[in-house]
């Protein structure tokens, strides 16, 4: 299963503290800007190694895992010409309180996805906030 990140303002466009389970972003008016994604963690349970593919956007501070077998890496879509990444952690496991692995699909109103202690999420986002969706001193709830 695909699934995409598409952005029509790119100007106006920042995407902070959140969890993805994707596959590409994709800048649907590139001529205008960049994507910007901050301090995110890229999320699949493929039995294969994974690729996210970008164009256009710059990732800022987010973290790539593969729970399946194989790595979760970046890769530059061919009609990319304004990407940038900085302080990436790559096939790194954010080490969540609860997931469950039973199937493919790692959405579950029934997962716990605060950062447990000692994970490498912690503080590892901008301003040395947290990554995810209990960063940056914002109360996520189920």
């Amino acid at each position: 299963m695909n699934s995409y990140i598409v952005a029509y303002r790119p100007d106006s466009t920042i995407l902070t503290n959140n969890i993805f389970l994707t596959d590409q972003i994709v800048n649907a008016a590139k001529s205008i800007g960049k994507v910007l994604i901050q301090n995110s963690i890229f999320i699949k349970n493929n039995g294969s190694p994974e690729e996210l593919r970008i164009a256009d956007s710059q990732l800022d501070n987010c973290l790539t895992y593969n729970y399946g077998a194989g790595n979760y890496n970046l890769s530059a879509d061919a009609a990319a010409v304004n990407m940038s990444v900085n302080n990436m952690l790559y096939n790194t496991n954010p080490q969540f309180e609860n997931i469950n692995l039973s199937t493919s699909n790692l959405f579950s109103i029934d997962n716990n996805y605060k950062l447990a202690t000692g994970s490498p999420a912690i503080a590892a986002g901008l301003n040395n906030e947290d990554m995810g969706v209990f960063g940056n001193g914002f109360t996520f709830s189920n």
